[in-house]
């Protein structure tokens, strides 16, 4: 079938939470999940409440699933890595990511945030083996 529930997964990327000045680290996102071998991942990342400080999205890739993390290559992300401010409350904002390893996980870098902001992201993903997508 050719819908968007069929032809893609969503997952958790980030939990939602408050984020202060800092470095925190998203769910780590398997794109072998279920064996259907995603190619493509659109993160989708929603603020809620941002009372200070400014908040920059990053995503990194592994080939094993707790370590050896770092930067997905530039040009394998799709449109801008997305940064909240304290004037962005309740908004939400996207970017794409083509893998080159198995895992991906976001990473969200707080400055100048004294009581923080909140951030939740979820990951859908894209053009895998699989169709229609297998779910379990």
């Amino acid at each position: 079938m050719r819908n968007v529930y069929s032809n893609t997964l969503a997952v958790k990327a980030l939990n939602s939470g408050t984020v202060q000045t800092g470095t925190v680290n998203g769910a780590v996102v398997d794109t072998g999940a279920f064996s259907n071998n995603f190619r493509d991942i659109l993160f989708v990342v929603t603020s809620g409440t941002l009372t200070d400080g400014t908040y920059v999205i990053t995503a990194e890739e592994s080939d094993q699933s707790g370590s050896g993390f770092a930067a997905v290559d530039s040009w394998r992300v799709l449109g801008p890595l997305p940064s909240f401010a304290a004037t962005d409350d309740d908004t939400v904002k996207s970017f794409g990511v083509r893998p080159n390893k198995r895992y991906v996980r976001l990473v969200v870098t707080a400055t100048g945030a004294t009581t923080g902001g909140v951030l939740v992201a979820t990951a859908v993903l894209g053009a895998g083996g699989n169709n229609p997508v297998a779910r379990s």
